[in-house]
Protein backbone atom coordinates (compact mmCIF):
# COMPACT_ATOMS: atom_id res chain seq x y z
CA UNK A 1 0.00 0.00 0.00
CA UNK A 2 1.13 3.30 -0.97
CA UNK A 3 1.38 6.32 1.63
CA UNK A 4 -1.25 8.19 -0.83
CA UNK A 5 -4.04 5.11 -0.91
CA UNK A 6 -3.57 5.14 2.97
CA UNK A 7 -3.72 8.72 3.32
CA UNK A 8 -6.78 8.59 0.98
CA UNK A 9 -8.36 5.98 2.90
CA UNK A 10 -7.71 7.89 5.95
CA UNK A 11 -9.59 11.23 4.15
CA UNK A 12 -12.50 8.91 3.06
CA UNK A 13 -13.00 7.64 6.56
CA UNK A 14 -13.02 10.95 7.83
CA UNK A 15 -15.51 11.89 5.33
CA UNK A 16 -17.13 9.53 5.66
CA UNK A 17 -17.34 9.69 9.67
CA UNK A 18 -18.41 13.44 9.31
CA UNK A 19 -21.43 12.84 6.74
CA UNK A 20 -22.50 10.45 9.43
CA UNK A 21 -22.45 12.60 12.54
CA UNK A 22 -24.14 15.49 10.47
CA UNK A 23 -27.42 12.39 9.05
CA UNK A 24 -26.84 11.68 13.11
CA UNK A 25 -27.37 15.26 14.44
CA UNK A 26 -30.61 15.62 11.46
CA UNK A 27 -32.24 12.31 12.63
CA UNK A 28 -32.09 13.56 16.29
CA UNK A 29 -33.84 16.80 15.62
CA UNK A 30 -36.53 14.88 13.49
CA UNK A 31 -37.09 12.21 16.39
CA UNK A 32 -37.31 14.82 19.09
CA UNK A 33 -41.01 15.74 17.36
CA UNK A 34 -44.39 14.46 17.81
CA UNK A 35 -44.47 11.51 15.01
CA UNK A 36 -48.12 11.14 15.33
CA UNK A 37 -48.56 14.48 13.84
CA UNK A 38 -46.37 14.18 10.91
CA UNK A 39 -46.90 13.66 7.35
CA UNK A 40 -45.85 10.91 5.14
CA UNK A 41 -43.29 13.45 3.67
CA UNK A 42 -41.75 14.00 6.88
CA UNK A 43 -41.93 9.94 7.68
CA UNK A 44 -40.52 8.91 4.55
CA UNK A 45 -37.70 12.24 4.99
CA UNK A 46 -37.41 10.67 8.76
CA UNK A 47 -36.86 7.02 7.29
CA UNK A 48 -34.39 7.73 4.14
CA UNK A 49 -32.48 9.34 6.84
CA UNK A 50 -32.03 6.44 8.86
CA UNK A 51 -31.20 3.89 5.81
CA UNK A 52 -28.21 6.52 4.84
CA UNK A 53 -26.80 6.35 8.34
CA UNK A 54 -26.73 2.93 8.12
CA UNK A 55 -25.42 3.41 4.56
CA UNK A 56 -22.51 5.77 5.63
CA UNK A 57 -21.83 2.95 8.83
CA UNK A 58 -21.66 0.11 6.77
CA UNK A 59 -19.14 2.47 4.65
CA UNK A 60 -17.08 3.56 7.50
CA UNK A 61 -16.09 -0.31 8.98
CA UNK A 62 -15.81 -1.42 4.99
CA UNK A 63 -13.62 1.28 4.76
CA UNK A 64 -11.86 0.42 8.16
CA UNK A 65 -11.39 -3.33 7.41
CA UNK A 66 -10.10 -2.41 4.20
CA UNK A 67 -7.45 -0.63 5.75
CA UNK A 68 -6.67 -3.34 8.10
CA UNK A 69 -6.82 -5.76 5.90
CA UNK A 70 -3.98 -4.29 3.12
CA UNK A 71 -0.77 -5.57 3.32
CA UNK A 72 2.06 -2.57 4.63
CA UNK A 73 4.41 -1.72 2.76
CA UNK A 74 7.78 -0.95 4.39
CA UNK A 75 8.55 2.66 3.75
Amino acid sequence: MTMSSSASNRSRIVELQETLMDKGKRIYKLEGTDLEGSSAEELKLLIQLHQRAIELTEGVLVSKLQALHRPTVAV
